[in-house]
């Protein structure tokens, strides 16, 4: 969705209310052709490029994920180029650690009524 802007010229009397405006605004839906009043310009917006910010914070933004599952990045964000395999190869291992141990505690002991 894009923001629309309709730029209309100025009022003969500008501290009378206007006659017909909705003060909501008005509301399109894809696909419609909306009309214009004479002098009545439309106008969309143009929001800011988020250029080279976008990549650090999406990598910040996994590794923040990553943490709080407790899931090494490379394997959540299937990125192997940010470390070097002895610090993959120690995150996998401790990775496998502690899948198992919760597969031991909780999967293998669980009863079905």
């Amino acid at each position: 969705m894009y923001a629309m802007f309709v730029t209309s010229p100025a009022p003969e009397n500008p501290l009378a209310p206007p006659e017909d405006e909705d003060p909501g605004g008005v509301e399109i839906s894809p696909g419609q052709v909306v009309r214009l009043d004479p002098g009545e310009d439309v106008t969309v917006g143009q929001p800011a490029d988020s250029g080279a910010t976008y990549e650090p914070f999406q990598y910040r933004t996994l590794l923040q994920i990553s943490a709080a599952l407790g899931i090494p990045y490379p394997y959540l964000a299937n990125d192997m180029v940010k470390g070097n395999f002895s610090n993959s190869r120690l995150a996998l291992i401790e990775f496998r650690r502690r899948v198992s141990a919760w597969q031991h505690s909780v999967m293998v002991y669980r009863r079905t009524p």
